[in-house]
């Protein structure tokens, strides 16, 4: 017998009042649990696209990559070299 993978997890969240009458009022009932995911699907998109482009700009941010290759080249300054203490 195959197990089937879950591909859906209950959680509990606390909306305002005034949400879940409005969901109730716009949303078949039947059809929150999708309208919900839609919204926070939509949202994490975004929020990953703000992310993904902060790290492509600072990816290019020239005068930062060399800060860092000035400290990367003072890390191993002297590695090899024994302290006769």
């Amino acid at each position: 017998m195959l197990k089937q993978q879950k591909t859906h997890q209950n959680i509990t969240i606390s909306l305002p009042q005034k949400i879940v009458k409005d969901l109730h009022l716009f949303v078949k009932k039947r059809g929150i649990s999708k309208f919900i995911e839609e919204a926070v699907t939509e949202k994490l998109e975004a929020k990953k696209s703000i992310k993904e482009q902060q790290y492509i700009d600072a990816a290019n941010d020239q005068e930062r990559n060399q800060i860092f290759q000035e400290w990367d080249a003072l890390a191993s300054d002297g590695i090899n070299e024994q302290n006769e203490w």
